[in-house]
């Protein structure tokens, strides 16, 4: 998977609460076959909680935060279920649903002169681990913390509703 463990593309909507200390999202991912060697669909739900807003300037704010997700991967890809061609204790964890543990920061820009219906736009990056990755981590030694992990960069657009 890419992306923060969420596809190599994702979209979706998302939600500010009205005091700004929570945010909710869903997402569909996607990654081309060319990248995975097969087609991977994703749907991902995120909350994060900024950990403080920072302003740079008048309309610009810094906002580092955390957060938890689960991600389902839909298709043939994965499954929920051990297949029984699949001898017992193969895997240790469900291929389709994960648990994601994220960080990171975003550079928010509000616009002065709304455009109609955009409030504004913000960069982030968040990096991320999967439960799977933090087991198999603490099971073996040979598995590289640096391995576990996931860089996410996106922009957001800011809709005014």
């Amino acid at each position: 998977q890419f992306a923060g463990n969420i596809g190599f593309l994702s979209t979706g909507l998302g939600y500010n609460s009205n005091k700004l200390n929570y945010h909710l999202e869903i997402l569909y991912g996607y990654v081309p076959k060319t990248v995975a060697g097969t087609y991977i669909h994703t749907i991902t739900v995120k909350n994060y909680f900024p950990i403080g807003r920072y302003w740079i300037k008048n309309n610009q704010i810094l906002i580092p935060y955390v957060g938890i997700a689960l991600s389902w991967e839909v298709g043939s890809n994965a499954f929920f279920r051990m297949p029984s061609h699949y001898p017992d204790g193969y895997y240790d964890f469900p291929k389709d649903i994960h648990a994601i543990a994220y960080g990171g920061i975003r550079l928010q820009h509000v616009f002065e002169d709304e455009v109609t219906g955009l409030r504004g736009i913000e960069l982030f990056a968040e990096g991320g681990t999967l439960d799977v990755y933090i087991w198999y981590k603490a099971m073996s030694d040979q598995i590289k913390l640096r391995n576990i992990f996931s860089l996410a960069l996106g922009v957001n657009f800011l809709l005014d509703y």
